[in-house]
């Protein structure tokens, strides 16, 4: 039996696709839009939108979370898998944001910011 497969165009911001850490899923980032699809039939499974423009993601190493990243105006958004419904934002605020990703657990988040270039 032969395999037909759809093609597409898929946009992407920066290069901005991920496959998940256990291999099930595919993320994309296009504007505000996150797109997470099934690496077996490559279809869309869930829909998400970011409060701004994604400049970053990355998943947790449990493959059940996806954070996405504003840097510029310093906003995490944490999307679950399992949990669609449910998301997490977080604002950096006046400290910044120069980078950001999961502890080795996939239970915290960890941020780093440049605190010199304000005082300079």
């Amino acid at each position: 039996m032969p395999l037909e497969v759809e093609c597409g165009l898929i946009r992407v911001n920066n290069q901005l696709c991920d496959f998940s850490k256990d291999g099930k899923y595919f993320a994309i980032a296009y504007q505000t839009n996150l797109l997470i699809k099934s690496t077996k039939k490559f279809d869309t499974i869930y829909s998400f939108i970011f409060t701004d423009i994604i400049e970053y993601l990355e998943w947790s190493n449990n493959s059940e979370f996806i954070l996405c990243v504003n840097k510029k105006k310093a906003i995490i958004q944490v999307y679950s898998i399992h949990y669609p419904e449910w998301k997490y934002k977080l604002i950096e605020g006046s400290a910044g944001l120069e980078s950001v990703s999961w502890s080795p657990d996939s239970k915290y988040i960890l941020t780093l910011s440049d605190f010199n270039s304000k005082w300079q």
